[in-house]
């Protein structure tokens, strides 16, 4: 699930290059089913500018370990 969120966070970004996760954590998803895990990344990324940024993301997984969507926080 991890990999996967970590994934679609650097689909995200400008510079997908320049992603470094600080903090994963892991919840159950409040989602309506088949979301189970919600994963929650804290990162840096830089920016359009170059400048380095700190992000937060949500994902929500299934039972398989698919992400079925990505907030940006």
């Amino acid at each position: 699930m991890r990999w996967g969120c970590e994934d679609a966070i650097k689909d995200g970004l400008r510079d997908p290059r320049s992603y470094q996760a600080n903090a994963v954590r892991y919840w159950p998803s409040m989602e309506q089913n088949p979301a189970l895990v919600m994963v929650k990344i804290n990162y840096n990324a830089k920016n359009s500018f170059g400048g380095s940024v700190r992000g937060n993301a949500v994902c929500h997984a299934d039972a398989q370990g698919d992400i079925l969507s990505v907030k940006f926080l």
